[in-house]
């Protein structure tokens, strides 16, 4: 009888890991292939390869094991120029796959297709595998995960530490048509960033002379007239922080025309800048951090890991860095320098009036919960659900249009904005209790759920 319970108990003990959120174990950040594929693809076995008709199922072991690489390939028939880059993608693996990297390279298609038969028809030219098109759940989460945006997206994964090593995939079939930069891991933030910086008098910084202190990287340029109005305030901010003794440095990564602008601008500035010639280096840093306009500030510790990548907002809110260096919070007030995690994560959004008396009732309510969960979620940030609560302003009401979250007030909202649906709370009051079961409905996959915009 012991033993029947013992092994009851190990059964249990197996289910609840197999329950345990995907994000969770897409932050490993050690770990060989064998264990990601395992959980990249968690809840199936099987990936699909061949064409319709005499396709058959392949073991997720086929593309385990230490030394292996795997791509993958998100794209849908439908996409114009997902049709223009499957074949050149397709020549590039085949010819891969026919020399010394046959048994050390996978590609796995991740569809966005609208229907099967669109699916049936466009893998059957792609000579690699394919998540069953029916895991929809499955597909959402990976692009939710792995921020994909737009498509043709083709990730590439390290089988040695399991880690995501190059975002820029696509670049790779016409840069090493051979595959001579196997396994292809890109350079990383701190590799781009080491090396000298110049000051507007030609003085040279080090980067060892940055790192370890708070310092934020500052994409901007002459001719952009949001630049120009930004960048006097960033300069009182940073000159005011100087001045009460706090640490902080800031790198300018220009996007000017000419190394004259280049100057003239550097010359407004207290700070250092990579120097103009460097055309790749700036590149480079614009695609790490996934600049699309500018003025754009990114703000990271000393171990050049992101504090925050919308820090212009908070310098619009904190002017006088009371709170700098920004660190998160198991609770947040909606403004421009925390709306960016209403698009990447999920939110539990706490809508008030505005009233001192609302945003006091929202603290009181969801600090007791938020602030455990934030502290259990320090590995998988970027993927758990992020608490906030509004402050009756324009960026509240713009929010509250657009999600279609009308009065009364205070009211908690579930917001996915990658997965496009919305959940309310059924509670009328707003109390510790009520802000604990959303949570627990949320994390059990209980909430119900409706489109976003609707």
């Amino acid at each position: 009888k012991k033993k029947k319970k013992k092994k009851k108990k190990k059964r249990k003990k197996k289910k609840k890991e197999k329950k345990k959120s995907y994000e969770k174990f897409l932050v490993q950040p050690k770990g060989c292939i064998q264990e990601m594929a395992t959980q990249l693809f968690k809840g199936i076995t099987n990936l699909v390869k061949g064409k319709k008709g005499t396709r058959e199922d392949v073991a997720l072991s086929s593309i385990e094991g230490e030394g292996k690489v795997l791509g993958l390939y998100f794209s849908a028939h439908w996409c114009p120029p997902c049709r223009g880059f499957t074949p050149q993608l397709a020549k590039w693996y085949t010819e891969l796959k026919s020399g010394a990297l046959a048994d050390k390279f996978d590609i796995v298609f991740i569809s966005s297709d609208r229907d099967e038969d669109s699916f049936d028809e466009y893998f059957d030219s792609m000579p690699w595998l394919a998540l069953p098109y029916q895991e929809r759940d499955l597909k959402a989460q990976l692009s939710k995960t792995f921020k994909v945006s737009g498509i043709p997206t083709f990730l590439i994964f390290d089988g040695q530490t399991g880690e995501l090593t190059n975002k820029n995939g696509r670049g790779l079939v016409a840069s090493d048509p051979k595959g001579e930069g196997f396994p292809w891991r890109a350079e990383t933030a701190l590799d781009i960033l080491r090396g000298d910086f110049i000051s507007k008098d030609k003085v040279k910084t080090s980067f060892d002379d940055i790192k370890g202190k708070p310092f934020g990287i500052y994409f901007s340029a002459h001719w952009c007239p949001p630049c120009r109005a930004f960048t006097p305030k960033l300069a009182k901010f940073y000159e005011s922080l100087k001045a009460a003794g706090k640490e902080i440095e800031i790198i300018f990564v220009s996007g000017d025309n000419s190394e004259d602008e280049f100057e003239e601008y550097l010359s407004e500035m207290p700070w250092v800048a990579v120097p103009y010639g460097e055309n790749s280096r700036r590149e480079k840093l614009n695609s790490v951090y996934e600049v699309s306009g500018i003025p754009h500030l990114v703000m990271l510790d000393g171990d050049c890991k992101v504090i925050s990548a919308n820090a212009r907002g908070m310098v619009d809110r904190d002017p006088e860095g009371k709170e700098f260096p920004w660190l998160p919070k198991p609770l947040e007030a909606l403004h421009s320098g925390t709306v960016e995690a209403v698009n990447d994560r999920p939110c539990i959004v706490c809508f008030t009036d505005g009233s001192p008396e609302q945003i006091e009732k929202a603290k009181t309510a969801i600090t007791p919960v938020a602030t455990p969960y934030f502290e259990q979620h320090t590995a998988d940030r970027d993927s758990s659900v992020c608490f906030l609560y509004t402050e009756g302003d324009s960026l509240a009401e713009r929010l509250q249009g657009f999600i279609k979250v009308s009065p009364p007030f205070p009211q908690l909202v579930l917001v996915n904005m990658s997965g496009q649906k919305k959940s309310f709370c059924d509670s009328k009051e707003l109390n510790e209790q009520v802000v604990r079961d959303f949570l627990k409905q949320y994390e059990e996959n209980a909430l119900s759920y409706k489109d976003l915009r609707k």
